[in-house]
């Protein structure tokens, strides 16, 4: 893509939800989303990405400078072509490589979210980078464009094996169904009642495990087990997709019990992808949280640690977080966000 030439000092932010994936997801993932279509229910929710981009005039010792707050990265360089993917803060240096500018850049990027946390937050970093840096260089992009560009960016140059849910979610936020059959993604807002979104509010406990997980190590296992003919894990992928599909119905009809269910259905199913979607601290976790009032469970985005999500009782939920939280899991209170990427220039 052409570099294009920034005259005018400039300063943009964009700001992206990360989200909770109720259900479907591994299915939005190639080759299944491509082979047999996938189905995602998701929700977006106010643990937000960030991302800051400054322009400045010339004669800056360094034309560009990365910086990652979560990570505690600083990376400067003279010209693009001197950015190197190696590790640190990557994702910045794809999409500018990708959106290149020609004139002193400063990018600064940080999450609300734990590193690794399963909410989707590589993606929705993504979209977040290609809208700011699509806005200061004029390009039109607009709708799907954003998430599809942001994707590409991830696949094609990082490298990293996933779907499409989290950048979509990341762009329009709110509360959505998802039909994918690659490349082609068909996306359903969910128009719940304000009662069915309230009991969401009132009984969602999210907890993180203190383990981060590198979600493409857990990929590639299930791809391998896929592309062997696995049994177990080509039934499971459907029983995932089954579940998405029916819990659409569930929360269109506010029936929150059938929600909890099928969401337990899906995570049988999630476990019996490959041993590695779960572990022991996981596991005590799923204890700790039904002996004390979770309905309803699951680890979020691929599993193998990362964050977890609980339905719980009525009036359970702070016996299920302050259990949770003597137990050594960390909880992370958040709302739902209705809005998406929001971007704001100066």
């Amino acid at each position: 893509m052409e570099t294009r030439k920034i005259v005018k000092l400039k300063k943009i932010t964009a700001q992206t939800p990360t989200r909770i994936d109720f259900a479907g997801g591994w299915t939005d993932t190639p080759p299944y989303s491509a082979e047999k279509g996938g189905s995602v229910v998701n929700a977006a929710i106010t643990l937000y990405v960030n991302v800051k981009v400054t322009l400045f005039p010339e004669g800056r010792l360094k034309n560009i400078t990365i910086r990652s707050i979560d990570y505690g990265i600083a990376v400067e360089a003279d010209s693009i072509s001197g950015l190197v993917l190696d590790g640190n803060a990557d994702f910045p240096k794809a999409v500018l490589k990708s959106l290149p500018v020609d004139c002193p850049i400063e990018i600064i990027t940080s999450s609300d979210a734990p590193l690794g946390s399963g909410l989707g937050g590589s993606g929705a970093l993504g979209v977040a980078l290609t809208a700011a840096l699509s806005a200061i260089r004029g390009d039109k992009l607009a709708g799907t464009d954003v998430p599809e560009k942001a994707r590409d960016i991830e696949v094609e140059q990082l490298k990293i094996l996933g779907g499409k849910q989290d950048q979509y979610a990341a762009m329009f936020g709110g509360f959505r169904y998802m039909r994918f059959e690659d490349p082609e993604v068909e996306m359903f807002p969910l128009p719940l009642l304000d009662t069915t979104i309230e009991k969401l509010r009132q009984n969602s406990v999210l907890v993180y495990t203190g383990q981060s997980r590198v979600s493409g190590d857990i990929h590639k296992n299930v791809l391998k087990a896929y592309h062997t003919g696995c049994k177990q894990t080509l039934k499971a992928l459907d029983e995932i997709k089954e579940a998405a599909d029916e819990m659409k119905s569930a929360l269109l009809d506010n029936d929150i019990d059938e929600f909890a269910e099928l969401m337990n259905t899906n995570w049988n199913a999630q476990k019996a992808l490959h041993p590695s979607v779960t572990n022991e601290t996981m596991d005590k976790a799923f204890i700790v949280a039904r002996e004390n009032g979770a309905l309803a469970g699951k680890a979020l985005g691929a599993g193998g640690g990362g964050c977890l999500y609980f339905y719980c009782f009525p009036d359970t939920k702070k016996d299920v977080e302050r259990a949770l939280e003597n137990a050594g899991y960390r909880s992370l209170p958040f709302d739902f966000d209705f809005r998406g990427l929001r971007l704001k220039q100066s």
